[in-house]
Formats: C-alpha cells, structure tokens, sequence
C-alpha cells in the first residue's frame, strides 16, 4: 500500500483508504493476541468496527466517485448476498450499542511425531488461560513411550463467534477485509486511480499471484501457525519457529540459481515443470561443489512464471516438523502449485535402518544430494546424487531417478493442495 504521504497527497478518497489501513493493522494486532483471551478481544471489537466504517467513510467521499449511487448499488447487493459480511453488521452493532460479542476459545489438541496430521482431541478451553498455559497443561495426557521421541505436542486455538459458528474469527475478519479492499480498489479505479497492492511486476521473474487471495494481503492469510503453541514432550519446551524465518529472498535465490538463464525456458503451466528438472539437479550440484553446503531449499512455482524460493534451516528434527509445515502454509498463501525440493540427506538401506531410528543413525549411511519435483495434480520425480566429501572436495556419484517413494515430508504441501481441490470442487457445484 502507499505511504500515508503518496495518499494525502494523491488519492482520491484519502479517508477510506485510511480506514482500510486501520483495519489492516487491527487485524495483526488481533491476531498478535491471539493468545490472550482479553487482548484478543480488546483488538477484536476494534478491528470490528473499522471494517464495518470503510462503507460509511467511503459513502462520505462518494462525491469524487462518478455516478456513485448506480454503482455501489451493485457493491451493496454483493455485500448483502455475503453472509460473513452481514454477520460484520451485526457483530458492529453489538460491540457498539450492546457490548462485546459472544465469542468461545476452542483448543485442538495432538501428537506430531510423522509427517501426516496427528490424531486430534477437542475440548473447551478455559477463555482465561494463554494458549501457552493450555499447551503445557496437557502433558498429562497418556503418550506412548515410542511416541515421546521426537515428537510435539501441539495445541491450536480458535476462536468462534456464536452467530458465526462455520468461521475462525480471524479469517472471518480476514474475509470481511478482502471484500472491503476490492471495494476501495474498484472506487480507485472509478476515478481513474490505480490502487497500489504491492505485487512486483518487473520483467523476468515475477512473485507469485495474490489473485485467488480475492483482496487480502498475503500477510493475512490466517493459518493454523498463527494460532498454534507447540510442546517439545521430553523437555516441555515451548518451540517458537517464529523465531527462525523462512528465507524468501528471491534477488539472492535468483543470483545463486542463475534463474536468468532459464526465465525464457520456465513453462507457463507448472504441470511441465518436470522438464527442469535436471536443470535444477545441475545447479544444485554446482551450489553444493561451491560452498560445501546446500541449504534446504523449496522452490514454489505458480501459473504465469511466478516463482518463490524458500530457505529453511531447521536446528533438528522437531523444528524440521514445524518449518515444514509453515512452508505448507506458505504455499496456502502464495497459491502455487508446484514445488521443487532440494536438499543434502543421509541415505541408508532400509535393512541397515534399525526400528525407531533414522538413517542418519545408520553406521553404513551415506550422503545424497536430493531433488523432489511435486505437482498438485498429483505427480512427482525424485532424483538422487549420492556425494563424498575428500580433502574439502566434493566428488558426485551418478544422479539417478528413485521411483516409488511417497516423499512423506511433501506431506503438510499435499494436504494444502486436497483442501484447494475440495474448495474448487465444491464452488464448481450448482447450487442445491
């Protein structure tokens, strides 16, 4: 969005757009509380109403909109088919003329010790408890010792309104803001006024598309991350991958793969990006032979050329649960629908593998560099270098295409991809 400078200066509805922006930063700071029974609910009436006052502000700057009244006809009808938008006027006017909502904290419960999703366990939470306090609360649930290796407790909160059950409250606002944006955003343009959304669209490599966000910014995706506290169950330390960020860096990512080389040959479609495949085999190879490393890397590829890499470093493999799953999240927010992954790994024969263990355990392990193209359709290659370190020299093996593995740390990615299917699917339906 504009500096608050560029739309005093030059938009023409600079109060509205204030408004929006004040929304905007009500929805962070709501979901900052997310924990907090009480500043959750301080952050979420205000955030409550200053959505709901974008239509008034709007309707008090209508002068500099042509043929106003025909038009936002149109945008009211839409606002009252929405019922999450009719559910805002009301929940405005409770916070407003008859107190605070009537809103319930859920919790979610369960073990991460594998890629796929835990078994879950529902319950009331206390609403006056923080989400850590409910977290570390719940060791005394019965775990299995094979299950207490490696694994996380993890507990997600939800708040839910009464009159809006089917809805998180954060997305639900998340929702109501989107709609509100694509409504200031065609006021701009009824001016002749370009709203700024802060999507790059430099030639070459392009980020990927915020279209199927329908008017949110993509910080405002609400994911399960912003609502979860997770439990180391051996140490009952309380881990935070907040604190180690995904690397998005696409200017570094776009020097150290040389995407310059291949802009011209990425296919539009990302069902054929099967064909780089050895393209990104070669450069990682080259990267590993360089620095003596390769940092774990998912690539996210969307319709168009639009691209994101994301760097994760995960301190072990309970973080590596966790970055991984915020990757999934990532791909949620940015819509793409290819990945390719590559990292270094340890490699050991099944048979050398013993039960409850990891190859890296194994004494007769080796080192592979590894690339994992994925699509949503359903598709994937694996391709796999074996390499040898000799006098900080890196020596590669022949690269060879493993067939048949079900790459279970794509897991969290293709569970995001079922949810999109689902969701199209679904919208694809007449109504009943």
């Amino acid at each position: 969005m504009p500096s608050s400078g560029e739309v005093a200066q030059r938009c023409p509805i600079p109060n509205t757009h204030h408004r929006l922006g004040e929304a905007h930063r009500l929805w962070h700071q709501t979901a900052d509380a997310y924990g907090d029974a009480e500043g959750f609910r301080t952050n979420l009436n205000a955030a409550i109403q200053a959505l709901r006052n974008v239509t008034f502000v709007l309707q008090s700057e209508k002068r500099v909109i042509p043929d106003f009244d025909k038009w936002y006809e149109g945008w009211r009808d839409r606002m009252k088919a929405d019922p999450v938008l009719r559910w805002l006027i009301e929940a405005r006017n409770q916070v407003v003329k008859r107190g605070d909502l009537e809103a319930k904290s859920r919790a979610r419960a369960g073990i991460i010790f594998g890629w796929y999703e835990p078994p879950q366990y529902e319950f009331d939470a206390p609403p006056f408890l923080a989400t850590e306090e409910i977290a570390l609360a719940l060791d005394k649930f019965g775990v299995p010792a094979e299950a207490r290796y490696e694994s996380v407790l993890a507990v997600e909160r939800r708040w839910v309104a009464d009159d809006l059950p089917d809805w998180e409250l954060l997305d639900a606002l998340a929702h109501c803001y989107g709609e509100m944006a694509l409504l200031v955003r065609d006021a701009h343009s009824r001016t002749g006024w370009h709203m700024f959304t802060g999507e790059e669209h430099a030639e070459g490599m392009k980020p990927l598309s915020t279209d199927h966000l329908k008017g949110r910014l993509p910080c405002m995706a609400s994911t399960a991350e912003l609502r979860t506290v997770r439990v180391h169950l051996t140490t009952h330390d309380v881990l935070t991958p907040s604190s180690r960020q995904l690397e998005t860096d696409t200017g570094r990512a776009a020097q150290r793969y040389k995407l310059d080389e291949l802009r011209d040959r990425l296919p539009e479609d990302p069902a054929d990006v099967f064909a780089m495949a050895e393209f990104f085999v070669e450069q990682a190879k080259r990267i590993l032979a360089r620095d003596k490393y390769h940092v774990t890397t998912f690539l996210l590829y969307g319709p168009g050329r639009r691209f994101e890499p994301v760097a994760v470093a995960p301190a072990d493999r309970e973080e590596k649960f966790l970055l991984y799953r915020r990757v999934a999240d990532r791909v949620r927010e940015t819509g793409a629908n290819a990945v390719i992954f590559i990292a270094e790994a340890w490699f050991a024969l099944e048979e050398d593998v013993a039960s409850g263990t990891q190859p890296v355990d194994s004494p007769n392990r080796t080192e592979v560099l590894s690339v994992v193209v994925a699509t949503q359709d359903g598709r994937h290659k694996a391709f796999v270098t074996p390499f040898t370190r000799r006098f900080r020299r890196i020596r590669f093996g022949e690269t060879e295409e493993v067939e048949g593995s079900e790459h279970f740390f794509l897991e969290p990615i293709r569970a995001v991809w079922r949810e999109r299917d689902a969701k199209t699917q679904a919208s694809s339906q007449p109504p009943a």
